[in-house]
């Protein structure tokens, strides 16, 4: 079974580098993605039995390369191949952590289907949106502003914020934030230049 995901890994990279160089269809890589998820469930069925978790992760990773296949295909300026290499990694190190443990598999591709609708409002929301001066000027200055809002120290490192709610304390670290901002202040940054 190792040599199967093995020689399906090769014939992705190959496919995917075949594909760019438009000597292959853009689907073939895709289909490379879903016979090694395939052969890595079952490689995971065989080694520890059926199990819902099993199941579930298989089945959301199956969600994350439809979804990634899709996706270039209704957001023009996608190039499908990408997301080919992002589907291919994401389940190969989805499989990699249900073998450690399946509640961290679990909530690994969770996180990913979140990321991947979350970089798809990104995309519609840079297309409405002009990347000019004003926006320029809101992400440097949230950006700026929460920095200020550290206010305890955990575990000796003091860019901490601690938030009373309704549950308990809610801790985060506002420069997480703010590599967000920096990185959308640079891209309106190179969409459109100072004038």
């Amino acid at each position: 079974m190792n040599f199967i995901m093995i020689a399906l890994s090769v014939l992705f990279l190959a496919a995917n580098y075949l594909a760019y160089r438009e000597k292959l269809p853009v689907w073939l890589p895709f289909l490379f993605v879903l016979l090694s998820e395939l052969s890595a469930a079952y490689a995971l069925y065989s080694w520890k039995g059926y199990s819902q978790s099993l199941f579930m992760v298989a089945l959301l990773v199956l969600a994350f390369t439809l979804i990634s296949f899709v996706l270039p295909k209704l957001l023009t300026g996608l190039h499908p191949l990408i997301w080919s290499s992002i589907a291919f990694l994401v389940q190969t190190g989805t499989f990699m952590l249900y073998r450690v443990e399946a509640d961290i598999a679990l909530r690994n591709i969770i996180f990913c289907l979140a990321g991947i609708l979350l970089a798809a409002l990104v995309y519609l929301l840079a297309r409405l949106l002009q990347a000019d001066l004003l926006f320029r000027l809101f992400y440097y200055g949230a950006g700026a502003s929460l920095l200020f809002l550290n206010n305890t120290t955990i575990n000796g490192s003091t860019n901490w914020t601690v938030i009373n709610g309704i549950n308990g304390k809610i801790s985060y670290q506002p420069s997480e934030f703010v590599k967000i901002l920096y990185a959308l202040f640079l891209a309106s940054c190179f969409l459109r230049p100072f004038t």
